[in-house]
């Protein structure tokens, strides 16, 4: 079995003794194709690396010269090699379909005072990206955005939810939701997700519940055996609003190449944990590494933060793949907030930086709801 990497589409896709057509749309990928038999071109494929082997296609759509350029057509392709490929003539958008459905939750977790653990099983697999967040309905609840902290391979969905008192969605989680509710979900969305064409160093930047969808991005980076090293940084306020540590212990013991630092913003020094804002711990670390992708998550003031130090130490804008969580909860008395705050940001007009504040998972995030 191969590896199928598509350059516009966020997810690996296994291939076994099938064409890397076969391959793609069996995982549901919208790949341009027209006859599937190699007579009409419509497939045409940049090869980016790997090996392939192709036969019984017409040489006129696919030309000697061509092949030597390292095009190919995928419905005759079948890979010698793990593959690298991008198809030709469409914008690269490496988005999923958005699907709605409904999922059972079957636990709840405390983790910390104010952060709570569900496990939803869907009612159908959710494809996703690992670093991607969907969008949880409780009841008549309007729906709010959770990060996913499973691998996208397994089924049931793992949230992590921050409470926040004037917040009705996870107030909701903390005093009513039990096993067995039925919750409506529709996802996935967001851009910060685990690069599947990239295999070079990683450093994971987690703040609070951002360590659900850093965890995702870790556990699936470790899942395909990769060596290179990565770099988990995890902050919180004081070692009770830590979580999850027996996990990340395990996992370096396994995983010899990952390493995870604990940082705390108050408390005294020890053996497990740094002391100092989240950024600033990072900083003193990292200097830059080359091949490198760098992921943060977690409260918008730390992700920023933390962004703007890694620019310093070098780190090119493309390779900072950022999820601030930013919002205004959905309470009552803050929804004219939230209203005018938005009329505010469209009078002042759509300049890229407004835009992409208010875009941000328009401002309803697992940080603060």
């Amino acid at each position: 079995m191969y590896r199928l990497i598509i350059r516009q589409w966020p997810l690996p896709i296994a291939v076994k003794k099938q064409t890397l057509l076969d391959a793609a749309l069996a995982a549901g990928v919208p790949y341009p194709h027209g006859c599937r038999t190699g007579e009409c071109g419509s497939c045409k494929t940049r090869l980016l690396s790997g090996d392939v082997s192709m036969t019984d296609y017409d040489r006129l759509v696919l030309s000697q010269s061509e092949r030597a350029e390292g095009l190919i057509l995928v419905c005759r392709a079948r890979p010698r090699s793990d593959v690298h490929i991008a198809w030709l003539g469409m914008d690269e958008d490496e988005s999923l379909p958005t699907q709605r459905m409904t999922g059972q939750v079957t636990n709840v977790e405390v983790l910390t005072p104010d952060i709570r653990r569900i496990y939803v099983w869907p009612e159908r697999p959710l494809q996703f990206a690992a670093g991607q967040y969907a969008r949880l309905g409780f009841g008549t609840l309007p729906l709010r955005s959770y990060s996913m902290a499973n691998r996208p391979d397994e089924e049931v969905l793992e949230f992590h939810i921050r409470l926040v008192p004037s917040g009705v969605a996870s107030r909701y989680v903390a005093d009513h939701l039990k096993p067995g509710e039925r919750i409506r979900l529709e996802g996935p969305a967001g851009s910060a997700h685990l690069r599947p064409d990239h295999d070079g160093p990683i450093v994971a930047v987690a703040g609070g519940s951002g360590l659900a969808p850093i965890l995702s991005i870790v556990r699936t980076r470790l899942k395909t055996g990769s060596t290179q090293p990565i770099w988990l940084y995890v902050g919180a306020r004081t070692s009770r609003d830590t979580y999850d540590e027996t996990t990340l212990g395990e996992l370096t013991t396994r995983y010899p190449n990952l390493k995870v630092n604990i940082a705390l913003s108050s408390g005294e020094p020890s053996s497990s944990y740094r002391i100092g804002l989240l950024h600033e711990v990072v900083a003193r670390d990292i200097s830059f590494i080359p091949e490198a992708k760098c992921y943060l998550a977690g409260p918008s003031a730390m992700v920023e933060s933390a962004r703007r130090k890694l620019l310093e130490a070098g780190f090119s804008e493309t390779d900072i793949h950022a999820d601030p969580f930013y919002g205004c909860t959905d309470a009552a008395p803050q929804k004219s907030i939230c209203a005018w705050v938005r009329s505010l940001f469209l009078q002042v007009g759509r300049t890229r930086w407004v835009k992409s504040l208010w875009d941000c998972r328009n401002f309803g995030s697992s940080a603060l709801i």
